[in-house]
Order: C-alpha cells, then structure tokens, then sequence
C-alpha cells in the first residue's frame, strides 16, 4: 500500500522524448499505491510514437532544348527552376518518411509536397502531388530555308527517389530540334550577247539541291563546253 515513485521510470520517458519519441500515453499523473498480490508483479505501459518534422528542401531543374541541323543552328536554350520539396522527418530514426510507411505514422504523416519558387512560376508547372514538371512551350525558331522536325517543345521532368538515400532529384529534360536542309534549285540561263537574245535552241538547265548544299554546276558546264566548241 506505499505510494509508487515512477521516478525512475519517468526519467527513462524524459531521455526518450529528448530521443525524437512523444508520448501518447504516459504514466499516472496521480498517485498510485502498490497492490497487495504478492506473488504478481504491477504493470504500467507507457505509449510512445515517433516525433515527425516539417523539411522543405530546393530541387534544382533544367530543361535544354538543343537545335542541330541548320546554318546557323539557333542558341541552346536553357531553363533553370527551384522547386521547394516539402517532406516529413522522423526523429528518431533520423530519416524521410516516405509514402510506403505511412502507416506507420497514422495521423501524423502527410504526403510531401511541390511548389515552385515565385520567380520560376511562368517557366513551369508542377504537380504539388508528384512533383511532375511541365516546361513552357518553347516555339521552335525559324531558319530560312530549312525544316525542323518539331514546331516547338515543351519538356518535362519527375522526380526521381534515390533509394539508398532516400532523397529526391530531378532527370534530365532535353529534346534535340533537327532541322532538314529544303530542296532548292538553281537554273542556269544563256544568253547570246551579239544578238542580244537567249542562245537559239538551248534551253535553261535546271540544278537540284539544298539550303546551303554546293551547287554542282558540271551539267551547265557541259552545256557551255558544247557551245563553245
């Protein structure tokens, strides 16, 4: 019938709280005197979780946009955004809670979450769920005289969990622009300076080619070898 000094005990709760644990359900507050069952030890169980913090990290991204093919080819263009990863710690075990242990943490989880920083907000969205990441269209530049095989582009990005570390960072998000040289032509016309008119009964000659191809004047030369002779 003494009065129970938990004491002891209590310190032990205080050094694991100091350890990353609260406590759910802790011991009497009350004063608690001891049974008379001699032969059947009392038992008092103290409840403990685990504490979880609010972290918020920078994830860098870049998109590149890189255009091959045409003369000139057009500058590489490249865009870099901050996104700000907010995600759960545990403090006891000193690592990110990742959606798979939930569980484990009922009430106390919540699911990370992406924004983009304020002056990156027109260069991309952002799923706040996933951390996707759409990248504003990029209009594909003109170059007179060829084609490219893509009118614009607009990149994308996710976020990628390193599973030994348990930490996240973007992939890559690039796309190459081809451009394609267009058909030109080139016709060769001969003219008759003593009689001031086109040679009689010789027609143009046509030469087929490229943007920026040499023109292969060989069968024009022939033609003039033949006139001349």
């Amino acid at each position: 019938d003494g009065t129970i000094d938990f004491k002891t005990a209590q310190d032990v709760v205080d050094k694991l709280v100091k350890a990353g644990y609260y406590v759910v359900a802790g011991l009497p507050t009350d004063p608690v005197l001891f049974d008379n069952k001699d032969k059947e030890d009392q038992s008092f169980t103290v409840t403990l979780r685990h504490q979880v913090t609010n972290e918020t990290e920078p994830l860098t991204s870049t998109s590149t946009v890189t255009y091959e093919g045409a003369n000139p080819a057009p500058a590489t263009n490249v865009v870099t955004v901050t996104v700000n990863h907010t995600y759960q710690m545990d403090k006891v075990t000193n690592t990110r809670i990742q959606a798979t242990a939930k569980d484990a943490y009922v009430t106390d989880y919540q699911p990370d979450t992406y924004t983009v920083a304020v002056a990156d907000a027109a260069k991309v969205t952002v799923d706040e769920t996933t951390g996707a990441l759409t990248y504003t269209t990029i209009e594909t530049p003109v170059v007179a005289g060829y084609t490219p095989d893509k009118t614009s582009v607009s990149n994308t990005a996710n976020a990628v969990l390193n599973a030994e570390t348990g930490e996240y960072s973007y992939e890559p998000a690039e796309t190459t622009v081809t451009y394609t040289a267009d058909a030109q032509k080139v016709v060769v016309k001969f003219n008759d300076l003593t009689t001031g008119q086109p040679v009689a009964k010789q027609t143009d000659v046509t030469i087929e080619g490229v943007t920026d191809g040499t023109i292969d004047f060989k069968t024009a030369q022939d033609v003039v070898d033949k006139l001349v002779k």
